[in-house]
This record gives structure tokens, sequence and C-alpha cells, in this order.
């Protein structure tokens, strides 16, 4: 049990990976163990002496249970997953004939990956797809689910079912004498009966091999979640069906609630609002063209919160400008030097070295120490003129002695140095211990 196996049988049930769409996965079970099938491929052995060669089914997975034995009897169980990807699949072909009506004949299919989670399409287009072109595929395709069209199958001659004006194939591909042809919405027989009618440009009919829906309404929703270049002249779109479609859909109604929310927010709190929002929606699978509109919208309550921030702040500095002159009238003096320790309440440093600047320049002979708050973090600021310097009293040394009371560190030059911590309930005691720490060396 454990190990990794590879086997075939006389008869599978499980789809073998091809034509862009991933293979079934499942269980394989017999009487001594179990399998878990994780993967199903066709491969091609040579005989050799003129016989021609075996094509064989191989399935790949790990043994969960048990041992299994060679010539074994078993019973194959394909995983419920094969129901989204026939979603996933039946959406792509109604995607690709839903592209070609929005942007052009010139579209054609360069490549695809259908799996459980998603449908993956890559085309030929040289410009980026738009959000109203995206939102016109999703339109038809949804209308298509709505509709409920029956989904058609059956193998006919391919240079016959190559006449059909609507058929898409992908080009370059070779295909067998005898192909699969999947029509929805109308039979093939009719299609084969009639050909040239341009009544069949409204259907979506394709070669493929795949799994499928047997009507479009089982799909029930469809959206795209993402678009972007592959190369040159190459786009790529992602999009998802049934409840994960509903899903990207419901989270952008809430977000969008929030965005509408966060429209009445003045002051502060924007700004946080904005990054709770960003953060949620760069975690959050969001339809293409809902995104566009979020973005827009978070763009101009971001260009609002900048507006009122430089507003905040030249009123901030404006106050604190006013707070020096206060601190500067009632100053103490020790030995000649006016010390100035004070909290300035919510401060950027930009604002904290203003005013520090403004006391060190009009108080003579000074040693400053100045607090400030912003983001829940606690600034550090200290300032000493020349003369302080002298007599051996460091900005740096300071704050490298204060720092720790606020859970922080800091240093810089003798004249100036800056810290910080994290700790703001001890930001008063970290002012008066600033305050003690100078009139020690000071002299008194």
């Amino acid at each position: 049990m454990g190990e990794s196996i590879s086997f075939t049988v006389a008869k599978t049930c499980f789809y073998t990976e091809g034509g862009g769409q991933v293979s079934d996965t499942g269980t394989v079970t017999t009487k001594t163990g179990k399998i878990d099938v994780t993967g199903v491929s066709r491969h091609t052995r040579e005989r050799g002496g003129g016989d021609p060669p075996i094509d064989l089914v191989v399935h790949t997975g790990k043994v969960v249970q048990g041992e299994i034995q060679p010539g074994s009897s078993c019973t194959l169980r394909v995983s419920p997953t094969r129901v989204s990807t026939m979603k996933n699949h039946t959406v792509t072909h109604m995607m690709n004939w839903a592209l070609r009506e929005v942007l052009g004949e010139h579209v054609q299919q360069k490549g695809s990956l259908v799996d459980p989670d998603k449908t993956r399409f890559d085309l030929s287009h040289d410009a980026q797809i738009s959000d109203e072109e995206l939102a016109r595929v999703e339109a038809l395709v949804n209308k298509m689910i709505a509709d409920d069209l029956p989904v058609f199958a059956e193998e006919v001659k391919e240079a016959k079912a190559r006449e059909i004006d609507t058929l898409r194939a992908v080009f370059g591909e070779k295909y067998p004498e005898v192909v699969r042809v999947i029509s929805i919405g109308k039979p093939v027989g009719e299609l084969l009966a009639d050909p040239k009618n341009p009544e069949w440009m409204k259907y979506a009919v394709e070669f493929c091999g795949g799994t499928h829906v047997k009507h479009t309404g089982e799909i029930s929703r469809f959206r795209f979640i993402e678009e972007s270049a592959v190369a040159k002249g190459v786009r790529r779109v992602t999009g998802v069906t049934g409840e994960r479609a509903k899903q990207a859909e419901d989270d952008a109604t809430a977000l969008v609630r929030l965005l509408k929310e966060a429209g009445g927010i003045e002051g502060e709190g924007l700004p946080q609002r904005i990054a709770e929002i960003v953060a949620v929606m760069g975690q959050t699978e969001l339809p293409v063209v809902e995104k566009a509109r979020m973005r827009d919208d978070l763009a101009k309550l971001q260009e609002r919160a900048k507006v009122a921030q430089k507003q905040a702040a030249k009123a901030g500095a404006a106050d604190l400008m006013v707070k020096t002159d206060e601190l500067l009238a009632g100053a103490e003096r020790v030995g000649g030097v006016a010390i100035i320790c004070s909290h300035m309440g919510e401060a950027a440093v930009p604002q904290l070295r203003a005013a520090c600047d403004s006391l060190r320049s009009r108080a003579g002979s000074a040693a400053i120490f100045l607090t400030a708050q912003q983001g829940g973090k606690v600034l550090l600021l200290a300032a000493v003129t020349k003369d302080v310097i002298g007599r051996g009293i460091k900005a740096g040394d300071l704050v490298k002695a204060v720092a720790p009371i606020v859970g922080g560190k800091g240093g810089g030059k003798p004249d100036m140095a800056q810290g910080g911590g994290s700790d703001v309930a001890k930001v008063n005691e970290a002012v008066r211990e600033a305050g003690a720490w100078l009139r020690e060396r000071l002299g008194e």
C-alpha cells in the first residue's frame, strides 16, 4: 500500500487526457486492494515483426488499500468531478463561438485547458479584449445556458463535416477520417443536410472527443475571471461555471457594498478601510468585468483619501507649530539649557522634525525630546544644539536610552536622532524618563 502504480484494463470508462481536457480521476477496486487514479493517458507501443502497433490506455495512481495483483477483476468508478469538467468543456465551445461573434471571424483557437475548476482558452487576437467585449461574450454564453439548448454528438466523415460553415476546428490539427462533431442547439444531421445554410452561424459546432453535458442549462452560470496576453497576437481568457461563477458574483456584490459604505467614511478611517478592501480584492476570485469597475471606484476613493490626508497633514502641522510656541514659552532651563520634552499626539516624522527644528532654532541653547503616534506606533525624535553637544550630551545617546521603554530602539547623530517603538501606552513614561536623563547630565 502507498506505492505508485501504472496499469491497463481490458475496458475503461475513464476519459483519457486529450484535446485540452484533463483525464478523469477516480478509483479502481479489486478483491485485494484499491487504487486512487490520478491520471489516464493514451500510449502507442510498437510490436515489431511487421505487426501494427498497439494503442494502450494507461492509468496511473497510488495504491491506497491492500495490494493489487495482476490479472484481477476490477471495478472502475469515475470521480464526480467529471460533471464539472463536462460543464466547463461544453461552455468552452459556447465561449469559442461567442468570442468569434463579438471579436470577429479572425478568432482562432490557439490552445485550451479544461478541468473541473475552469476553462482556459487561448485565441488569436491582436489587442486586449475590453471589459465591454468580455461582457458581451458572457451575455451570449449565459443566454445559451438560459435557453437550455440540447447538446448533440455524432460521428461523421471529416470531409463531410468540414462543409458546415460554422464548424470550428483547431488550425493545423490532424483529424482522423471519421470525426466526432459536437453541435449545441441543432442536430448534426440537420447541419449536414444543408451545410451552407447561413442560419447555422448561430450555433457552436466543433470537432471534439471530450465529455459534455446533455443540455446547456446544466451549466447554470458562466463568468470570466481573467483576461491576459500570452504572446504577440494571442490572448488568454479563463472562465468558471456553476457554483464557482455564482460565488464570484456574490463576492463581487459584497465588495461593491463595502466600496459604497467606504464612500460615506470621512477622515482617518477611510485609508484603513481602503486597505482592507484592497486586501480582500487580492484574495478573492472575481468576475473580470466587475473587478474593473471596482478598481475605478477604488481609485476615486484613494484619490479622495490622498486629498484628505494632505489636508489633515497641513492642519496637523499647523497645530504642532502652535504647540511648539507653547512648549518654548513654558520650557524649564537647567544650566542655561532649555529642556523641552513632550508628547505631540498624532504626527508623522516630517512634522516632528519640523517641530524640533523650530524649537532648536528659537531656543538658543536647547535639548529637545519629542514623541508622536502614527499607525499605532510610537515615533521618537531628539535634537540638541551645538553647545549641548560640547557638554557631552548627544541626541543619539538619549534616544538609545529611552527607546526600550516603548519597546523599541533608535539612534542617530549627536545633533539629531530618531527612534520608534510599539508600546503606545508607555509614551508618557518615555517623555518623563527623557527629561530626567537630561536634567541629570546638565547638572541638576
